[in-house]
């Protein structure tokens, strides 16, 4: 089926395709009606990669005897047969755990990047990565981390929806505002009046990839004309969330992706999941375009179009500076052509099928002819025997006799097996880290650990993957802080020098967007060993240093001891941090201290930089216009002299003494 931008186009007076584009002034019923019909697009373009997705959560969750229903969606155990053995040696499962742990080895950390090094420029970024960093800690993603990891081995694919919300369980104190005079109420007892406000912000959720419903071709998941979410809530869920909640009726779950997901993971579900007491929530996500350039956000459950509460029942886009969707698609590698990538269990299904077959075979062919038997003639007239396990009749006139068991080739029971197994863990290997061991001729510590850290390549693609994805949407959680944050707040975070720091933040802070860039640090920092070498080659590159730019072996051990390369900029960054504050406060006209202990270098460094900057030449073309200015710029004469003076002091008391060499009488008859 194919997807068109425009209103309408006509093959045939009977053949019309409506534009995948909604309107805002459309009615109910077509909104409702056309989300419908993408969604029941997507599901039938999408229903092989959605079994695949399936068959691939019950073999890593050890279902490997479960097989597809011919024509529903859904799983089927199957029971074996009187007689038939079902045994299984799971070679998926400790490799996916493996797997989670070699990938969650690299924690992403976030860094803002300044496009210039203007000081509003350079302030944004360290602004930027500190809420970034602030959010990490504040969404406990590490464990939704470890969870995008788990859905991308089952699945290949992950999703994580940014969603700026109201949230009513939590609150925050401010100052209340008197509505005639628009400043601060105060109380009968001159105190501030305080007023409780339900706390909205930025929140984080990891989905998986059947959440997701958009057109499937291979562009990215910006590039789509619309997008959408669906998760399964309780009816109550939308009774308190939206004005028209109490129209939603309950849906059935039976044959969806979602509810078979649940239900091979072994999670106890009541029958209520699959009963009227729950329903799909979509949330529908047209980003702006030419053809519609407010875009549209809307929600339906069923067939009700609904209304959030304080809001319009169909919303423009609500965002102004992030103009694509707030959703960011986490993937392994991908095929051509390919929108969803495939995950690397599906090459391992055939092989451990055939494993698991083959070890039933041989605890069938164990149980049957492993026992004892004996063979005694019908004509024997012995009708049975105490001691004898099996008795097999039959009619020759022959003796009664013991029966040899005859075991299987041993082609079947040792190699073919073994050879299964060294084909699952080649692929293993292949698409992931190896199961590493010991190195002979290998002393070193440091060598044992770089070659673990070669050991860890294939995974570098996949990082390189996560680490641009992260990046996006590091970017579009500021873009979205920029535009909504508009009310100063506290985020604390933990800075460079692993102290706990805070700032009050607003959106305002980060300026222009385009001005601050996001990187990840560390996602190719796998092994301690990898790090206390990059601190090595700091010292000997002279970049750790005391206060006085002497090297500093004993600041060197300390980091080696506890292996933070990143504390080698510790100092840059504090005394920076400091001195772009002073640039803030004279610019308003506020007093500054200049204090030995400082690092007057770094402060100089900024300080002229500022001063040389557009917004510090203008003072000097303001002048005549306003009389301040001569005074701002005095203010910083004054503070980077003295800066200088005491710089130069210190570097004083480095400089050897004069030698005084000892008084003769020929010095002495000379004088």
């Amino acid at each position: 089926m194919a997807f068109f931008s425009k209103s309408t186009r006509a093959s045939s007076n009977s053949d019309k395709r409506v534009s995948t584009i909604l309107q805002g002034n459309m009615e109910d019923v077509e909104i409702v009606t056309s989300i419908t019909d993408k969604l029941k697009r997507f599901e039938q373009q999408s229903t092989r990669i959605r079994r695949q997705w399936l068959i691939n959560s019950a073999m890593v969750r050890g279902q490997q005897f479960a097989v597809l229903h011919r024509t529903e969606d859904r799983l089927i155990n199957l029971q074996a047969p009187p007689g038939r053995k079902l045994i299984m040696d799971n070679m998926i499962g400790p490799w996916r755990d493996h797997m989670i742990a070699n990938m969650a080895m690299a924690l992403p950390e976030y860094e803002g990047i300044p496009a210039n090094w203007d000081s509003e420029s350079v302030t944004a970024a360290r602004i930027g990565g500190a809420l970034l960093n602030h959010y990490w800690n504040k969404w406990y993603f590490l464990y939704q981390y470890i969870q995008l990891i788990g859905y991308l081995i089952d699945f290949g694919n992950a999703f994580i929806y940014a969603n700026y919300e109201v949230q009513p369980d939590k609150y925050r104190t401010e100052d209340a505002i008197d509505i005639q005079t628009g400043e601060i109420a105060f109380d009968d007892d001159s105190t501030v009046k305080k007023i409780k406000r339900p706390d909205d912000d930025i929140t984080c959720k990891v989905l998986l990839p059947h959440s997701i419903g958009c057109t499937l071709e291979p562009s990215p998941l910006e590039d789509k004309y619309w997008v959408t979410i669906t998760e399964r809530r309780e009816l109550d869920y939308f009774t308190e969330k939206y004005e028209n909640g109490n129209e939603v009726v309950g849906e059935t779950e039976l044959g969806t992706d979602s509810y078979n997901i649940r239900r091979i993971s072994d999670v106890e579900q009541s029958d209520g999941t699959t009963s009227s007491g729950y329903a799909n929530e979509v949330i529908y996500l047209q980003k702006p375009c030419s053809t519609n350039p407010d875009g549209l956000i809307c929600v339906i459950a069923g067939n009700t179009l609904l209304k959030p509460k304080d809001r319009e029942n169909r919303q423009e886009w609500p965002y102004k500076k992030l103009l694509t969707y707030p959703i960011e698609h986490f993937h392994f590698p991908k095929e051509s052509g390919e929108f969803f990538a495939r995950s690397r269990v599906e090459g391992q299904i055939p092989l451990q099928k055939c494993l698991n077959l083959l070890w039933s075979i041989m605890m069938e062919n164990a149980e049957t002819m492993g026992h004892i038997k004996t063979l005694i003639p019908n004509t024997a007239n012995i009708d049975s025997i105490s001691d004898i396990n099996e008795i097999i009749r039959y009619d020759l006139p022959k003796e009664p006799s013991y029966m040899t068991p005859t075991p299987l080739p041993d082609y079947i029971s040792g190699t073919v097996i073994e050879r299964l197994k060294s084909a699952i863990r080649d692929l293993q290997n292949y698409h992931g880290a190896s199961l590493g061991g010991a190195v002979s001729g290998v002393r070193s510590d440091l060598h044992a650990q770089n070659l673990q850290e070669q050991d860890l390549l294939p995974l570098s693609t996949v990082d390189n993957l996560m680490k641009a994805s992260f990046e996006r949407f590091g970017e579009k959680i500021l873009m979205i802080a920029a535009d909504k944050v508009t009310e100063a707040r506290a985020i604390d975070y933990v800075g460079k020098d692993r102290r706990l720091q805070f700032i009050n933040f607003k959106g305002a802070m980060l300026g222009n967007t385009e001005k601050v860039k996001v990187r990840m640090t560390n996602t190719q920092m796998r092994t301690k060993g990898a790090t206390e070498q990059k601190i090595i080659q700091y010292y000997q590159a002279g970049m750790i240093t005391d206060s006085f730019r002497q090297p500093d072996p004993i600041e060197a051990m300390r980091l080696l001891e506890f292996a933070m390369p990143d504390s080698v900029n510790k100092d840059l960054r504090l005394h920076s941090d400091m001195a772009y504050r002073e640039n803030d406060r004279m610019m308003n006209g506020e007093q500054t201290w200049v204090l030995r202990q400082q690092n007057h270098l770094i402060h100089l460094n900024v300080h002229q930089e500022y001063q040389n900057g557009s917004d510090f030449m203008r003072l000097y073309e303001e002048m005549e216009k306003n009389s301040q200015n001569q005074q701002i710029i005095e203010r910083f004469d004054t503070h980077v002299m003295q800066h200088n003076q005491l710089m130069m002091q210190a570097m004083g008391m480095l400089q050897p003494k004069p030698e005084v060499k000892p008084q003769t009488k020929e010095t002495q008859s000379a004088k």
